[in-house]
Protein backbone atom coordinates (compact mmCIF):
# COMPACT_ATOMS: atom_id res chain seq x y z
CA UNK A 1 0.00 0.00 0.00
CA UNK A 2 2.81 2.49 0.95
CA UNK A 3 4.40 1.74 -2.84
CA UNK A 4 0.77 2.85 -4.15
CA UNK A 5 1.13 5.97 -2.43
CA UNK A 6 4.66 7.07 -2.96
CA UNK A 7 3.50 6.31 -6.91
CA UNK A 8 0.41 9.53 -6.32
CA UNK A 9 -2.13 6.46 -6.59
CA UNK A 10 -4.64 5.63 -4.12
CA UNK A 11 -3.90 3.34 -1.53
CA UNK A 12 -6.99 0.74 -2.38
CA UNK A 13 -7.58 -0.91 -5.84
CA UNK A 14 -11.07 -2.37 -6.46
CA UNK A 15 -11.66 -5.36 -8.08
CA UNK A 16 -14.95 -6.13 -10.03
CA UNK A 17 -16.21 -9.41 -10.96
CA UNK A 18 -19.16 -9.86 -13.97
CA UNK A 19 -21.82 -12.41 -12.36
CA UNK A 20 -23.14 -14.89 -14.68
CA UNK A 21 -25.37 -13.18 -16.81
CA UNK A 22 -21.88 -11.24 -17.29
CA UNK A 23 -21.17 -7.29 -17.23
CA UNK A 24 -19.47 -4.07 -17.95
CA UNK A 25 -17.93 -1.26 -16.03
CA UNK A 26 -17.82 2.06 -16.79
CA UNK A 27 -14.39 4.21 -15.66
CA UNK A 28 -13.50 7.81 -15.79
CA UNK A 29 -10.65 9.76 -14.94
CA UNK A 30 -10.60 12.47 -12.42
CA UNK A 31 -9.88 14.67 -15.15
CA UNK A 32 -10.77 15.63 -18.58
CA UNK A 33 -8.59 13.65 -21.18
CA UNK A 34 -7.70 10.19 -23.29
CA UNK A 35 -8.03 7.11 -22.12
CA UNK A 36 -5.56 4.29 -23.61
CA UNK A 37 -5.31 0.70 -22.95
CA UNK A 38 -1.97 -1.07 -23.93
CA UNK A 39 -1.25 -4.86 -23.51
CA UNK A 40 1.46 -5.92 -21.66
CA UNK A 41 3.62 -8.97 -23.03
CA UNK A 42 5.19 -11.47 -20.69
CA UNK A 43 8.29 -10.42 -19.42
CA UNK A 44 7.28 -6.96 -20.46
CA UNK A 45 7.06 -3.91 -18.41
CA UNK A 46 5.09 -0.58 -18.97
CA UNK A 47 6.19 3.00 -16.84
CA UNK A 48 2.98 5.12 -16.47
CA UNK A 49 3.43 8.73 -15.14
CA UNK A 50 1.99 8.78 -11.29
CA UNK A 51 -1.47 9.64 -11.45
CA UNK A 52 -2.60 8.46 -15.19
CA UNK A 53 -3.01 4.57 -14.04
CA UNK A 54 -6.40 3.81 -14.41
CA UNK A 55 -6.96 0.01 -14.21
CA UNK A 56 -5.63 -3.38 -15.17
CA UNK A 57 -6.51 -7.08 -15.75
CA UNK A 58 -6.37 -9.21 -12.64
CA UNK A 59 -2.77 -10.97 -13.74
CA UNK A 60 -1.11 -7.07 -14.20
CA UNK A 61 1.35 -6.56 -11.01
CA UNK A 62 1.92 -2.94 -10.09
CA UNK A 63 4.66 -1.26 -7.81
CA UNK A 64 6.85 2.64 -8.11
CA UNK A 65 10.15 3.13 -9.65
CA UNK A 66 11.74 5.51 -7.86
CA UNK A 67 13.64 7.80 -10.16
CA UNK A 68 16.02 8.98 -8.31
CA UNK A 69 17.68 12.45 -9.32
CA UNK A 70 16.29 11.83 -12.51
CA UNK A 71 12.64 12.74 -10.63
CA UNK A 72 13.91 15.18 -8.86
CA UNK A 73 15.31 17.66 -11.38
CA UNK A 74 12.12 16.35 -13.46
CA UNK A 75 9.80 19.00 -11.88
CA UNK A 76 7.17 15.95 -11.70
CA UNK A 77 6.69 13.25 -9.27
CA UNK A 78 9.92 11.01 -8.00
CA UNK A 79 7.91 7.84 -9.21
CA UNK A 80 6.52 5.64 -12.19
CA UNK A 81 4.06 3.44 -12.09
CA UNK A 82 5.47 0.03 -13.04
CA UNK A 83 2.95 -2.68 -14.55
CA UNK A 84 4.31 -5.83 -15.48
CA UNK A 85 2.74 -9.56 -15.48
CA UNK A 86 4.26 -12.06 -13.46
CA UNK A 87 2.12 -15.45 -14.81
CA UNK A 88 3.44 -16.15 -17.94
CA UNK A 89 0.66 -14.54 -19.74
CA UNK A 90 0.24 -11.01 -21.15
CA UNK A 91 -2.23 -8.82 -19.55
CA UNK A 92 -4.19 -5.61 -20.35
CA UNK A 93 -3.34 -2.30 -18.16
CA UNK A 94 -5.27 1.47 -18.94
CA UNK A 95 -4.02 4.65 -18.26
CA UNK A 96 -5.81 8.32 -18.82
CA UNK A 97 -4.29 11.63 -20.20
CA UNK A 98 -5.43 15.51 -19.17
CA UNK A 99 -6.19 15.97 -22.94
CA UNK A 100 -5.96 13.93 -25.74
CA UNK A 101 -2.94 11.56 -25.72
CA UNK A 102 -0.88 10.64 -28.86
CA UNK A 103 1.00 7.49 -29.29
CA UNK A 104 4.82 7.75 -30.72
CA UNK A 105 6.69 5.36 -32.04
CA UNK A 106 10.49 5.35 -31.34
CA UNK A 107 12.58 3.69 -33.84
CA UNK A 108 16.61 2.84 -33.28
CA UNK A 109 18.63 6.11 -33.53
CA UNK A 110 16.30 8.20 -32.83
CA UNK A 111 15.85 10.39 -29.68
CA UNK A 112 12.61 12.33 -28.69
CA UNK A 113 12.17 15.36 -26.61
CA UNK A 114 9.04 15.88 -24.90
CA UNK A 115 8.39 18.30 -21.42
CA UNK A 116 8.13 16.14 -18.70
CA UNK A 117 4.61 17.28 -17.89
CA UNK A 118 3.17 16.21 -21.06
CA UNK A 119 4.75 12.45 -20.24
CA UNK A 120 2.05 9.49 -19.78
CA UNK A 121 3.94 6.15 -20.13
CA UNK A 122 6.27 4.42 -22.07
CA UNK A 123 7.47 1.20 -22.86
CA UNK A 124 10.90 -0.52 -20.53
CA UNK A 125 12.46 -1.00 -23.96
CA UNK A 126 12.95 2.36 -24.05
CA UNK A 127 15.31 4.60 -22.19
CA UNK A 128 15.61 8.25 -20.92
CA UNK A 129 17.45 11.10 -19.49
CA UNK A 130 16.49 13.99 -18.35
CA UNK A 131 17.24 17.42 -19.56
CA UNK A 132 16.84 21.16 -19.93
CA UNK A 133 15.90 23.52 -22.95
CA UNK A 134 16.49 26.94 -22.06
CA UNK A 135 18.98 28.63 -19.53
CA UNK A 136 20.18 27.42 -16.28
CA UNK A 137 18.12 30.17 -14.29
CA UNK A 138 14.93 28.86 -15.60
CA UNK A 139 16.33 25.03 -14.93
CA UNK A 140 16.87 25.87 -11.38
CA UNK A 141 13.89 28.22 -10.14
CA UNK A 142 11.20 27.88 -12.43
CA UNK A 143 10.93 23.86 -12.77
CA UNK A 144 10.54 25.38 -16.91
CA UNK A 145 12.65 23.74 -19.57
CA UNK A 146 12.84 20.47 -18.05
CA UNK A 147 12.52 17.13 -20.64
CA UNK A 148 12.59 13.65 -21.22
CA UNK A 149 15.00 12.66 -24.15
CA UNK A 150 13.81 9.16 -25.28
CA UNK A 151 15.48 6.42 -26.94
CA UNK A 152 15.95 2.95 -28.28
CA UNK A 153 12.85 1.15 -30.06
CA UNK A 154 9.09 0.89 -28.39
CA UNK A 155 5.96 3.56 -27.47
CA UNK A 156 6.22 6.80 -25.63
CA UNK A 157 2.41 8.19 -24.94
CA UNK A 158 2.16 11.80 -24.20
CA UNK A 159 -0.60 14.56 -23.50
CA UNK A 160 -1.35 17.66 -24.91
CA UNK A 161 -2.15 19.65 -21.62
CA UNK A 162 -0.49 19.64 -18.59
CA UNK A 163 -2.06 19.74 -15.24
CA UNK A 164 0.54 21.47 -13.20
CA UNK A 165 0.49 24.46 -16.21
CA UNK A 166 -3.55 24.75 -15.60
CA UNK A 167 -3.26 24.80 -11.95
CA UNK A 168 -0.33 27.61 -12.05
CA UNK A 169 -2.72 29.55 -14.62
CA UNK A 170 -5.40 29.21 -11.99
CA UNK A 171 -3.65 30.59 -8.97
CA UNK A 172 -4.40 34.38 -9.38
CA UNK A 173 -7.95 33.73 -9.87
CA UNK A 174 -8.36 32.05 -6.47
CA UNK A 175 -10.33 34.13 -3.80
CA UNK A 176 -7.53 34.99 -1.10
CA UNK A 177 -7.62 33.57 2.23
CA UNK A 178 -9.00 35.19 5.32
Amino acid sequence: MAKSAFGGESFFLNTYTAGQQGGWVSLAPGQPGDIQHTDIQAGRQIFIQSGSYLASTTNIKTDTKFQGAKGFFSGESLFFIRAYTEDGQPGRTWFNSFGAMKEIQIQPGQIITVDTGHVVAFDDTVSYEIGKVGGMKSFMFGGEGIVMHFSGQGRVWIQTRNLASLASNLIPFWPPSN
